[in-house]
């Protein structure tokens, strides 16, 4: 082999290595932001999750729940968003109280979340599960539906 042939071989080997190095570096980005989107949706989900069903006079779980919508709004896809801004639209329209719809909202999130991390849809509502929050109960369970 010619000297011409090995330098040859070997700027086409270092550029290979370069070109693999920027695809792998790209690869890593879109995979830590996705790992950020997921982890953000999730802590949504489980926000809206805990704060619904509750008594409105619970001040501990506003806070939570304005975070959740604010973070779908920052991460969810254009149809969880479309979805979101719907639902608090309807719930504007009840006068001065919120009834805010999350069952489509969390429907929708659970089933983006599950698909994301493959696994299959599910079509039935969220089901809960609470633990009674009224002073003249002892600690009675009871499924919400």
């Amino acid at each position: 082999m010619t000297v011409y042939g090995l330098i040859i071989t070997s700027l086409l080997t270092i550029a290979s290595w370069g070109v693999l190095n920027y695809f792998e570096n790209e690869r890593n980005k879109d995979n830590k932001i996705r790992e950020i989107k997921i982890n953000y949706l999730i802590d949504a989900y489980r926000k809206l999750a805990n704060g619904v069903q509750r008594s409105p006079s619970i001040a501990a779980y506003h806070r939570d729940l304005e975070s959740a919508v604010a973070d779908i709004q920052l991460f969810g896809s254009k149809e969880d968003i479309d979805i979101l801004i719907d639902e608090l639209n309807k719930a504007k329209d009840t006068a001065n109280h919120v009834l805010l719809n999350v069952d489509v909202i969390l429907n929708k999130l659970r089933n983006s979340l599950r698909k994301e991390i493959k696994l299959e849809e599910v079509d039935s509502n969220v089901q809960w599960f609470r633990f009674s929050e009224s002073p003249n109960l002892d600690s009675s369970l009871k499924l919400l539906k």
